[in-house]
């Protein structure tokens, strides 16, 4: 079959209709099925438009601007465009190579006994599973976003990044109240206080009853160690107790219990983007100076639209979709050199159900009224 290159015997193995793409993207998609934004997110119906003036009038967002997605032109995993355009869905999209050059590496292995398409078809398959990894990423990083900062930065490449504000309300968007913010020396903010405060502002905002913060770990560790919280405590515990030792995680226990608030939950984001085709660590989208108190619900719509490449009518191409029509792909062959172009794209962006179903604290500003 090595010797069959130029009849792309090794390729059609990999996929030879719309079909056979679909379940390639398909399985490698599945690996997904428990990421973050799903736990918070109803998916809309797609609409054909793929304007903001839908989400403009069912929510009041009023959207600056939005992103589009590679062509899946060289660098391999890399995005390209930058412009953006008013009242526009962003699209996002990768794309990557499949090469005479990938084929004559798995040739050289030499292996006995292996079916070289095979080979083919895993090393295919795993880089296909990376760039659907990266839409579920962003989509997480937009919901990292929303939580802490309710508003989604769109960071295009090749442009300054443009801000969708997801229009909660300043009311519940609270600040340390005291002279310092909560971590600085000598504050006169009490974290406890502050806490109590975001779930009565809650209470009178008729946010749900079953709630709980969520905060980066970084800002959770803080929590968990500091000396006011752990003082405050123990002033709480019986004298013979005082000297006892408290661990972090059951710090975090007894601040809830005493002070009668909602559980404090971590989030531990890694991520990962290209700079000049290379992969390092990503700036964490959830806000690390940000708190926020949520409902235990979803609290998202994803507004999506079908991709472009389901428009297409040239017959040496392959169409498919997956995650429910989110992600498009289309497959494109060439030979001299021979060449497997698959490209992904997909039209989506996550607003609030309730703007208002949020309330969040900025750990690092202060003022004498905490707003």
């Amino acid at each position: 079959m090595n010797a069959q290159y130029e009849n792309y015997s090794l390729l059609t193995d990999l996929t030879g209709s719309n079909e056979d793409l679909k379940v390639i993207i398909d399985s490698v998609n599945a690996k997904y099925n428990n990421s973050f934004w799903r736990s918070l997110t109803d998916v809309l119906p797609a609409s054909r438009s793929k304007r903001f003036s839908v989400i403009v009038k069912e929510t009041g967002i009023i959207v600056k601007a939005s992103v589009i997605g590679s062509m899946g032109k060289k660098p391999l995993r890399s995005f390209e465009g930058g412009r953006a355009y008013q009242d526009s869905m962003p699209k996002i999209g990768h794309g990557f190579n499949f090469d005479q050059g990938d084929l004559n590496k798995i040739d050289e292995l030499n292996l006995v006994n292996t079916d070289m398409s095979l080979e083919a078809a895993r090393m295919y398959m795993g880089r296909a599973s990376d760039l659907i990894a990266g839409f579920h990423a962003t989509w997480n990083g937009w919901i990292y976003q929303a939580m802490s900062n309710q508003e989604i930065s769109l960071k295009n490449l090749g442009g300054a990044a443009a801000v969708v504000d997801l229009r909660t309300k300043s009311a519940h968007k609270l600040k340390a109240k005291g002279d310092k913010g909560w971590f600085e020396s000598g504050t006169t903010a009490v974290i406890a206080e502050d806490l109590q405060r975001m779930n009565k502002v809650a209470d009178d905002g008729g946010l749900p009853a079953d709630r709980a913060y969520v905060c980066s770990k970084t800002l959770y560790d803080k929590l968990a160690l500091n000396a006011q919280i752990i003082a405050g405590i123990k002033a709480s515990m019986p004298l013979s107790t005082v000297d006892t030792y408290l661990s972090p995680k059951r710090v975090m226990s007894m601040l809830s219990t005493i002070y009668d608030i909602p559980p404090i939950v971590s989030i531990d984001e890694v991520s990962r983007i290209e700079i000049d085709g290379i992969p390092v660590n990503d700036v964490a989208d959830f806000n690390v100076d940000k708190i926020s108190l949520i409902p235990l619900r979803k609290l998202f719509e994803m507004h999506n639209s079908p991709s472009d490449y389901m428009k297409d009518t040239n017959p040496a191409t392959y169409k498919a979709s997956t995650e429910g029509g989110l992600i498009g792909s289309i497959q494109l062959f060439s030979s001299d050199p021979i060449n497997v172009l698959t490209n992904f794209e997909s039209w989506t962006f996550p607003t609030f159900k309730n703007p208002d179903f949020i309330v969040s604290l900025n750990t690092a500003e202060h003022s004498t009224t905490g707003l």
